[in-house]
């Protein structure tokens, strides 16, 4: 019998789901972000690359775990999911060793 990778239909209204709120996570920090950046750029007079760089890496992780986690919902694919959230962890503790450097 051929596997499916939906199992469900609730299966699927879940994967969606999380996929939507993953979205919707990541625009509202994308847009939050956007508005801090703008005041603190004009109020310090500052370079805004590492700022941009900044605002792109949090919304990036916030969609590599969000992705990750719908995946895990997926019983087919919770390899990937495990790799991506993995993934996702040590680049964050990068990003946490690199950008006090930058800023």
């Amino acid at each position: 019998m051929k596997d499916k990778i939906f199992g469900d239909i609730e299966t699927l209204m879940l994967f969606l789901g999380i996929i939507g709120v993953t979205v919707l996570i990541a625009s509202a920090f994308n847009f939050f972000l956007n508005r801090y950046l703008k005041r603190t750029i004009t109020k310090l007079d500052a370079d805004p690359t590492s700022y941009q760089f900044l605002k792109h890496f949090i919304v990036g992780l916030v969609y590599l775990v969000g992705i990750g986690w719908a995946f895990l919902v997926l019983p087919m694919f919770q390899t990937v999911a495990h790799t991506l959230l993995t993934g996702a962890g040590i680049v964050a503790l990068v990003a946490v060793l690199v950008l006090p450097s930058r800023c």
